[in-house]
């Protein structure tokens, strides 16, 4: 049973905009970025007494992570595939963090180094729903950053990126 008023001889062209980190940025996205990254780490002080390890090496860890796989939207795959870049990105940037803040806590109280292929397994486990959830949150940034423009740069001044500084009223 067709709907009432639907054509089946014509295809509707939907466009479906898929959200990820931009190479090029505005004040509008740099607003959203500032506020994202105030409050991840303003809940990371939060959950601070919670969490095991240091404060600051959880901020880093976990600010350079989304960081990293913010860039690997913007450059894997010519930045058109931003889910599938935080797939991939996800277990080697995770493997990256473990290298640099677990591993050495873990000499430290044990003795030995973990093994490789633990961590290995542990990152890909951990890394691929991770870099996805870390793909979802930079989306959100970016649709955030979108509807402010959206509502804020309607009556604004549109300048072309090409206009020289003498041109501009």
């Amino acid at each position: 049973m067709t709907p009432i008023g639907h054509d089946l001889n014509r295809q509707e062209q939907v466009s479906i905009v898929v959200y990820g980190a931009t190479r090029v940025f505005d004040l509008f996205t740099l607003m959203a970025i500032t506020l994202a990254f105030a409050a991840m780490f303003a809940w990371l002080k939060f959950l601070a007494p919670i969490l095991e390890g240091s404060p600051l090496e959880i901020s880093l860890g976990v600010g350079g992570f989304v960081t990293l796989t913010a860039l690997s939207q913007m450059f894997l795959f010519g930045g058109r595939k931003p889910r599938a870049a935080s797939l991939v990105a996800g277990p080697v940037l995770l493997l990256f963090v473990a290298q640099v803040f677990i591993v050495p806590e873990f000499e430290r109280y044990n003795n030995g180094s973990p093994n490789l292929a633990t961590l290995g397994v542990l990152s890909v486990l951990f890394g691929v729903p991770g870099g996805y959830l870390a793909g979802a949150v930079i989306a959100g940034v970016f649709l955030i950053a979108d509807a402010l423009r959206g509502r804020y740069n309607a009556s604004a001044h549109i300048v072309d990126r090409d206009m020289s500084f003498d041109d501009v009223e």
